[in-house]
């Protein structure tokens, strides 16, 4: 089995990934109790909060299919220069999800 510059990145990626779902699930619990506390806040703040909630989401789900792919599917088979879609579906999920919808003066 032939080694790449990607291998040693392996446990890397694996602790970002338990830290990502330790972290999604605090997030969960922020959503549930925000709705639940806030009921009277403005419909476009809670449609924020969705929104970001909704995206967040999106992109823990391509993290894990990513994650999957790379530690599962094609261990050590990994294509230099070949970069496959979910990868880059998360960045940009999470790109939209941290982006602060004012400052872009739609």
């Amino acid at each position: 089995m032939s080694t790449t510059a990607l291998d040693s990145t392996y446990g890397a990626w694996f602790i970002s990934l338990l830290l990502e779902t330790i972290l999604y699930g605090m997030g969960i619990l922020q959503t549930w109790n925000y709705f639940a506390a806030r009921a009277t806040d403005p419909r476009a703040v809670q449609a924020t909060v969705a929104v970001v909630f909704f995206l967040e989401t999106v992109q823990v789900i391509f993290f894990s299919i990513s994650s999957y792919s790379r530690l599962v599917t094609d261990v050590g088979m990994w294509i230099e220069g070949r970069i496959p879609y979910n990868f880059l579906l998360q960045h940009v999920v999470h790109f939209c999800s941290v982006v602060n919808l004012a400052d872009l003066r739609l």
